[in-house]
Protein backbone atom coordinates (compact mmCIF):
# COMPACT_ATOMS: atom_id res chain seq x y z
CA UNK A 1 0.00 0.00 0.00
CA UNK A 2 2.66 2.72 0.82
CA UNK A 3 4.57 1.71 -2.36
CA UNK A 4 1.31 2.42 -4.08
CA UNK A 5 0.84 5.48 -3.46
CA UNK A 6 4.41 6.30 -3.31
CA UNK A 7 4.08 5.69 -6.85
CA UNK A 8 1.26 7.44 -6.99
CA UNK A 9 2.54 11.09 -5.67
CA UNK A 10 5.51 10.42 -8.07
CA UNK A 11 3.00 10.31 -11.24
CA UNK A 12 1.13 13.42 -9.62
CA UNK A 13 4.31 15.46 -9.18
CA UNK A 14 4.74 15.12 -12.66
CA UNK A 15 1.77 15.41 -14.01
CA UNK A 16 1.79 19.11 -11.72
CA UNK A 17 5.31 20.00 -12.78
CA UNK A 18 4.46 19.63 -16.81
CA UNK A 19 0.91 21.25 -16.34
CA UNK A 20 2.97 23.98 -14.63
CA UNK A 21 5.63 24.61 -17.44
CA UNK A 22 2.80 24.58 -20.21
CA UNK A 23 0.95 26.83 -18.69
CA UNK A 24 4.16 29.26 -17.75
CA UNK A 25 5.12 28.68 -21.13
CA UNK A 26 1.17 29.74 -22.81
CA UNK A 27 1.44 32.51 -20.32
CA UNK A 28 5.38 33.48 -21.94
CA UNK A 29 3.38 33.35 -25.25
CA UNK A 30 0.65 35.69 -24.13
CA UNK A 31 3.50 37.97 -23.41
CA UNK A 32 5.97 37.61 -26.03
CA UNK A 33 3.53 37.02 -28.68
CA UNK A 34 5.81 34.54 -29.76
CA UNK A 35 4.64 31.32 -31.78
CA UNK A 36 7.30 28.98 -29.98
CA UNK A 37 9.63 29.70 -27.31
CA UNK A 38 12.47 27.00 -27.92
CA UNK A 39 12.98 25.18 -31.56
CA UNK A 40 12.22 21.72 -30.08
CA UNK A 41 8.76 22.90 -29.98
CA UNK A 42 8.27 23.40 -33.45
CA UNK A 43 11.30 22.29 -35.54
CA UNK A 44 9.61 22.34 -39.28
CA UNK A 45 8.49 26.13 -38.21
CA UNK A 46 12.25 26.96 -36.62
CA UNK A 47 13.67 25.60 -39.27
CA UNK A 48 11.39 27.76 -41.81
CA UNK A 49 11.81 30.98 -39.56
CA UNK A 50 15.58 30.91 -39.76
CA UNK A 51 15.39 30.28 -43.72
CA UNK A 52 13.17 33.26 -44.12
CA UNK A 53 15.10 35.31 -41.52
CA UNK A 54 18.30 34.86 -43.43
CA UNK A 55 16.24 36.20 -46.10
CA UNK A 56 15.31 39.01 -44.39
CA UNK A 57 19.03 39.54 -43.14
CA UNK A 58 20.20 39.44 -46.75
CA UNK A 59 17.49 41.62 -48.35
CA UNK A 60 17.85 44.26 -45.63
CA UNK A 61 21.94 43.90 -46.92
CA UNK A 62 20.75 45.22 -50.18
CA UNK A 63 18.43 47.83 -49.41
CA UNK A 64 20.89 49.34 -47.55
CA UNK A 65 23.76 48.87 -50.13
CA UNK A 66 21.17 50.79 -52.76
CA UNK A 67 19.94 53.62 -50.63
CA UNK A 68 23.70 54.29 -49.70
CA UNK A 69 23.99 54.21 -53.65
CA UNK A 70 21.26 56.43 -54.31
CA UNK A 71 22.69 59.60 -51.78
CA UNK A 72 26.13 58.51 -53.57
CA UNK A 73 24.85 58.97 -57.32
CA UNK A 74 22.42 62.24 -55.90
CA UNK A 75 25.68 63.59 -55.11
CA UNK A 76 27.73 62.86 -57.63
CA UNK A 77 24.92 64.24 -60.45
CA UNK A 78 24.82 67.26 -58.69
CA UNK A 79 28.66 67.66 -59.05
CA UNK A 80 28.19 66.81 -62.62
CA UNK A 81 25.20 69.48 -63.00
CA UNK A 82 27.54 72.10 -61.63
CA UNK A 83 30.37 71.27 -64.06
CA UNK A 84 27.54 71.21 -66.85
CA UNK A 85 26.49 74.35 -65.60
CA UNK A 86 29.92 76.23 -65.64
CA UNK A 87 30.89 75.07 -69.51
CA UNK A 88 27.31 76.17 -70.51
CA UNK A 89 28.75 79.49 -68.92
CA UNK A 90 30.84 79.89 -71.36
CA UNK A 91 28.45 81.74 -73.78
CA UNK A 92 29.17 81.36 -78.04
CA UNK A 93 28.31 85.26 -78.31
CA UNK A 94 31.11 86.10 -75.86
CA UNK A 95 33.33 83.56 -77.93
CA UNK A 96 31.82 85.35 -81.03
CA UNK A 97 32.12 88.87 -79.54
CA UNK A 98 36.27 87.74 -79.30
CA UNK A 99 36.64 86.35 -82.38
CA UNK A 100 35.03 89.35 -84.84
CA UNK A 101 36.94 92.07 -82.74
CA UNK A 102 33.56 93.52 -80.90
CA UNK A 103 35.28 92.28 -77.59
CA UNK A 104 37.12 95.06 -75.86
CA UNK A 105 40.46 94.24 -74.33
CA UNK A 106 39.72 94.98 -70.33
CA UNK A 107 36.59 92.06 -71.83
CA UNK A 108 38.78 89.56 -73.19
CA UNK A 109 41.12 89.55 -69.93
CA UNK A 110 37.71 89.41 -67.34
CA UNK A 111 36.48 86.49 -69.88
CA UNK A 112 40.08 84.58 -69.72
CA UNK A 113 40.14 84.95 -66.03
CA UNK A 114 36.23 83.85 -65.48
CA UNK A 115 37.70 80.55 -67.43
CA UNK A 116 40.61 80.22 -65.40
CA UNK A 117 38.73 80.61 -61.90
CA UNK A 118 36.24 78.59 -63.66
CA UNK A 119 38.91 75.78 -63.67
CA UNK A 120 39.84 75.67 -60.53
CA UNK A 121 35.76 75.42 -59.26
CA UNK A 122 35.70 72.85 -61.23
CA UNK A 123 38.61 70.39 -59.58
CA UNK A 124 37.03 71.38 -56.52
CA UNK A 125 33.77 69.66 -57.71
CA UNK A 126 35.45 66.29 -59.32
CA UNK A 127 37.22 66.17 -55.79
CA UNK A 128 33.45 65.89 -54.19
CA UNK A 129 33.00 62.90 -51.24
CA UNK A 130 30.39 61.61 -49.71
CA UNK A 131 30.50 59.50 -46.75
CA UNK A 132 34.76 60.26 -46.33
CA UNK A 133 34.77 58.67 -49.85
CA UNK A 134 35.63 61.04 -53.01
CA UNK A 135 33.37 59.89 -55.66
CA UNK A 136 35.40 60.09 -58.68
CA UNK A 137 38.31 58.38 -57.95
CA UNK A 138 37.44 55.16 -59.23
CA UNK A 139 38.91 52.79 -56.78
CA UNK A 140 40.92 55.39 -55.81
CA UNK A 141 38.42 56.55 -52.82
CA UNK A 142 40.49 56.87 -50.02
CA UNK A 143 43.27 59.32 -49.78
CA UNK A 144 44.43 62.24 -51.54
CA UNK A 145 42.13 64.00 -53.78
CA UNK A 146 42.06 62.21 -57.18
CA UNK A 147 42.48 65.45 -58.59
CA UNK A 148 45.12 67.76 -58.86
CA UNK A 149 45.54 71.44 -61.03
CA UNK A 150 49.15 72.26 -60.52
CA UNK A 151 50.79 75.58 -62.84
CA UNK A 152 48.21 74.69 -65.29
CA UNK A 153 48.49 71.12 -66.03
CA UNK A 154 45.68 68.74 -64.29
CA UNK A 155 46.50 65.31 -62.95
CA UNK A 156 44.03 62.51 -62.04
CA UNK A 157 45.97 59.96 -59.93
CA UNK A 158 49.32 61.84 -60.37
CA UNK A 159 49.59 61.81 -63.54
CA UNK A 160 49.07 64.38 -66.18
CA UNK A 161 46.47 63.91 -68.16
CA UNK A 162 47.77 65.39 -71.51
CA UNK A 163 50.88 63.33 -70.94
CA UNK A 164 51.07 60.81 -73.88
CA UNK A 165 53.11 58.14 -71.77
CA UNK A 166 50.11 58.32 -69.52
CA UNK A 167 47.28 57.36 -71.73
CA UNK A 168 47.65 53.46 -71.33
CA UNK A 169 47.53 54.26 -67.50
CA UNK A 170 44.47 56.72 -67.72
CA UNK A 171 42.41 54.41 -69.87
CA UNK A 172 43.10 51.38 -67.24
CA UNK A 173 42.12 54.22 -64.37
CA UNK A 174 39.06 54.95 -66.92
CA UNK A 175 37.90 51.50 -66.47
CA UNK A 176 37.62 51.03 -63.24
CA UNK A 177 34.60 48.95 -61.63
CA UNK A 178 33.56 48.56 -58.14
CA UNK A 179 30.94 46.49 -58.26
CA UNK A 180 27.99 45.82 -55.00
CA UNK A 181 25.02 43.27 -55.24
CA UNK A 182 21.50 44.44 -55.44
CA UNK A 183 19.98 40.58 -55.26
CA UNK A 184 20.67 39.86 -59.14
CA UNK A 185 22.72 36.74 -58.41
CA UNK A 186 26.82 38.04 -59.00
CA UNK A 187 28.16 35.67 -60.55
CA UNK A 188 31.95 35.64 -61.78
CA UNK A 189 33.95 34.61 -64.67
CA UNK A 190 36.93 34.10 -63.20
CA UNK A 191 38.20 34.15 -59.25
CA UNK A 192 37.56 38.44 -58.49
CA UNK A 193 36.22 39.12 -61.82
CA UNK A 194 32.56 39.69 -61.84
CA UNK A 195 29.75 39.40 -64.69
CA UNK A 196 28.43 42.83 -65.80
CA UNK A 197 24.91 42.44 -65.70
CA UNK A 198 24.93 40.36 -62.65
CA UNK A 199 25.95 43.18 -60.20
CA UNK A 200 25.71 46.97 -60.05
CA UNK A 201 28.79 48.94 -60.98
CA UNK A 202 28.86 52.06 -58.57
CA UNK A 203 32.61 53.44 -59.55
CA UNK A 204 32.64 56.58 -61.60
CA UNK A 205 36.23 57.51 -62.32
CA UNK A 206 36.02 61.48 -63.21
CA UNK A 207 38.69 61.00 -65.70
CA UNK A 208 36.12 59.00 -67.82
CA UNK A 209 33.70 62.08 -68.20
CA UNK A 210 36.30 64.98 -68.33
CA UNK A 211 38.42 63.40 -71.00
CA UNK A 212 42.25 62.65 -71.03
CA UNK A 213 44.59 62.60 -73.58
CA UNK A 214 45.03 64.54 -76.99
CA UNK A 215 42.86 64.32 -80.55
CA UNK A 216 44.47 63.37 -83.89
CA UNK A 217 44.99 67.70 -84.03
CA UNK A 218 46.46 67.64 -80.74
CA UNK A 219 44.28 69.88 -79.05
CA UNK A 220 43.14 68.13 -75.35
CA UNK A 221 40.73 66.20 -74.79
CA UNK A 222 40.17 67.37 -71.22
CA UNK A 223 37.03 69.73 -70.32
CA UNK A 224 39.51 71.41 -68.14
CA UNK A 225 42.57 72.38 -69.56
CA UNK A 226 40.69 72.88 -72.72
CA UNK A 227 38.92 76.26 -70.45
CA UNK A 228 42.75 77.09 -69.83
CA UNK A 229 43.70 76.66 -73.23
CA UNK A 230 40.87 79.07 -74.24
CA UNK A 231 41.83 81.37 -71.61
CA UNK A 232 45.22 81.60 -72.86
CA UNK A 233 44.14 82.54 -76.43
CA UNK A 234 42.03 84.86 -74.94
CA UNK A 235 45.01 86.48 -73.54
CA UNK A 236 47.54 88.67 -75.55
CA UNK A 237 48.73 87.95 -78.26
CA UNK A 238 45.27 87.41 -79.31
CA UNK A 239 44.87 84.14 -81.82
CA UNK A 240 41.89 84.47 -82.97
CA UNK A 241 41.77 80.96 -84.90
CA UNK A 242 42.55 79.08 -82.27
CA UNK A 243 39.74 80.32 -80.06
CA UNK A 244 37.46 79.22 -82.17
CA UNK A 245 38.81 76.00 -82.40
CA UNK A 246 39.28 75.62 -78.86
CA UNK A 247 35.51 76.62 -78.05
CA UNK A 248 34.30 73.90 -81.25
CA UNK A 249 36.09 71.06 -79.28
CA UNK A 250 34.84 72.47 -75.44
CA UNK A 251 31.04 72.55 -77.12
CA UNK A 252 32.09 68.37 -78.73
CA UNK A 253 32.89 68.04 -74.96
CA UNK A 254 29.90 69.56 -73.44
CA UNK A 255 27.84 67.57 -75.42
CA UNK A 256 30.14 63.78 -74.20
CA UNK A 257 29.03 65.07 -70.49
CA UNK A 258 25.46 65.96 -71.31
CA UNK A 259 25.09 62.19 -72.39
CA UNK A 260 27.24 60.97 -69.16
CA UNK A 261 24.65 62.54 -67.52
CA UNK A 262 21.76 61.55 -68.85
CA UNK A 263 23.19 57.63 -68.52
CA UNK A 264 23.59 58.51 -64.99
CA UNK A 265 20.09 59.36 -64.98
CA UNK A 266 18.87 56.31 -66.36
CA UNK A 267 20.67 54.64 -63.83
CA UNK A 268 19.25 56.48 -61.26
CA UNK A 269 16.11 55.28 -62.00
CA UNK A 270 17.46 51.69 -62.17
CA UNK A 271 17.89 52.33 -58.74
CA UNK A 272 14.83 53.90 -57.72
CA UNK A 273 12.63 50.59 -59.38
CA UNK A 274 15.12 48.16 -57.83
CA UNK A 275 14.77 50.13 -54.22
CA UNK A 276 11.13 49.77 -54.57
CA UNK A 277 11.10 45.91 -55.62
CA UNK A 278 13.66 45.36 -52.30
CA UNK A 279 10.94 47.38 -49.87
CA UNK A 280 7.86 45.01 -51.34
CA UNK A 281 10.23 42.01 -50.89
CA UNK A 282 10.86 43.33 -47.54
CA UNK A 283 7.08 43.58 -46.92
CA UNK A 284 6.13 40.44 -47.95
CA UNK A 285 8.94 38.60 -45.76
CA UNK A 286 7.99 40.80 -43.24
CA UNK A 287 4.49 39.26 -42.63
CA UNK A 288 5.66 36.00 -43.66
CA UNK A 289 7.90 36.42 -40.54
CA UNK A 290 5.27 37.44 -38.41
CA UNK A 291 2.83 34.88 -39.39
CA UNK A 292 5.93 31.84 -38.66
CA UNK A 293 7.36 33.32 -35.39
CA UNK A 294 4.04 35.10 -33.66
CA UNK A 295 0.65 33.79 -32.67
CA UNK A 296 -2.47 35.96 -33.24
CA UNK A 297 -3.17 37.39 -29.50
CA UNK A 298 -7.00 35.57 -29.15
CA UNK A 299 -5.12 32.32 -30.11
CA UNK A 300 -2.31 32.81 -27.74
CA UNK A 301 -4.94 34.03 -24.46
CA UNK A 302 -7.22 30.98 -25.63
CA UNK A 303 -4.40 28.50 -24.96
CA UNK A 304 -2.80 29.82 -21.98
CA UNK A 305 -6.50 29.71 -20.33
CA UNK A 306 -6.76 26.10 -21.65
CA UNK A 307 -3.36 25.45 -19.99
CA UNK A 308 -4.31 27.10 -16.39
CA UNK A 309 -7.56 25.41 -16.48
CA UNK A 310 -5.36 22.18 -16.56
CA UNK A 311 -3.34 23.26 -14.16
CA UNK A 312 -5.61 24.43 -11.79
CA UNK A 313 -7.42 20.75 -12.34
CA UNK A 314 -3.77 18.88 -11.46
CA UNK A 315 -4.25 20.80 -8.11
CA UNK A 316 -7.70 19.61 -7.66
CA UNK A 317 -6.76 16.34 -8.14
CA UNK A 318 -3.95 16.56 -5.44
CA UNK A 319 -6.35 16.31 -2.52
CA UNK A 320 -7.56 13.70 -3.59
CA UNK A 321 -3.99 12.31 -3.66
CA UNK A 322 -2.73 13.22 -0.58
CA UNK A 323 -5.26 11.82 1.74
CA UNK A 324 -4.82 12.83 5.38
CA UNK A 325 -4.02 9.41 6.76
CA UNK A 326 -1.14 9.34 3.67
CA UNK A 327 0.24 12.93 4.77
CA UNK A 328 -0.36 11.95 8.60
CA UNK A 329 2.09 8.69 7.50
CA UNK A 330 4.41 10.55 6.04
CA UNK A 331 4.72 12.59 9.19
Amino acid sequence: MRVSTYGMVRNYNKLLSRAMVQMNNANMKVITGKNFLRASESPAEAAKAKSMNKQYERNENYLRNIRDTKGMFDTMFDSKMMIMNSITEVREDDVERAINGTMTDDERMIFSEKLRGMQEQLVMNLNASYNDQFLFGGTGTKGNPPFKFEEGKLYYRGLDVEDPDNQDALSQLADETVYLDFGFGISFSEPGKVIPGSAFNVSAPGINFIGFGLDEDGMSNNIIVALGNLADALSPPYDVEKTGEIFDKLKTQRQFLLEDITLMGASTKFLESTEKRLEDQQFHLENRLQQVFFKEPAEAIMDFQMRQYTYNAALKMGSNILSPSFIDFMR
